[in-house]
């Protein structure tokens, strides 16, 4: 799998944009079959050549995911305190905020889905709305209307992305789902 990798890197080089979008799904592909160790070693390429499309926010929340899931924490709360640190001087977060509270909104993540939307990076985006539904399920035990109503718009919005990248019973799977939590 990695061969048509190094392939692709080397015949659109003069490419730049376009290299390091292949580098980053194929980081985010190792992520999600469990080859983690190459995804970390994709990933910190990556943030050492800052690329575009992408920027060093989505790489770090990449990172320590990665490493949270390899059980290291230490090296995850590590990433992710550098991330709020950077959002933290670009002013998108609030000075007194703590990377652990943070991450536990689900805000976050559809942010950061929205973000993903707009790269048209469909499986990042659903990961991202995967974990923001995670994070507001208790939302659904609540009487509030607004919470109610935005956490079927991560369903819907996750039924999108399931589409967009031909998944499409799970796209109506999320979709129906997000249609029951409308009607009650």
């Amino acid at each position: 799998a990695l061969h048509p990798l190094a392939h692709a890197i080397k015949v659109f080089s003069g490419h730049f944009t376009f290299a390091t979008t292949v580098i980053m799904r194929a980081a985010v592909l190792l992520k999600y079959t469990g080859h983690h160790e190459q995804a970390i070693t994709y990933f910190n390429y990556l943030l050492a050549i800052a690329p575009k499309p992408y920027n060093d926010f989505d790489l770090l929340l990449q990172l320590g995911s990665l490493y949270q899931l390899r059980g290291n924490n230490k090296k995850a709360a590590q990433h992710y305190a550098e991330l709020l640190g950077r959002l933290k001087t670009y002013k998108r977060v609030e000075k007194d905020t703590k990377w652990d509270e943070w991450l536990k909104s689900p805000q976050v993540f559809d942010n950061f889905g929205a973000h993903y939307m707009a790269l048209d990076d469909y499986l990042l985006a659903a990961d991202m709305y995967k974990t923001a539904i995670s994070l507001s399920v208790d939302d659904l035990k609540t009487t509030d209307d607004a919470l109610h109503e935005a956490h079927g718009d991560r369903w819907m919005k996750l039924g999108e992305c399931y589409f967009r990248c031909g998944a499409e019973e799970q796209a109506h799977h999320a979709a129906a789902y997000a249609l029951s939590l409308a009607r009650n």
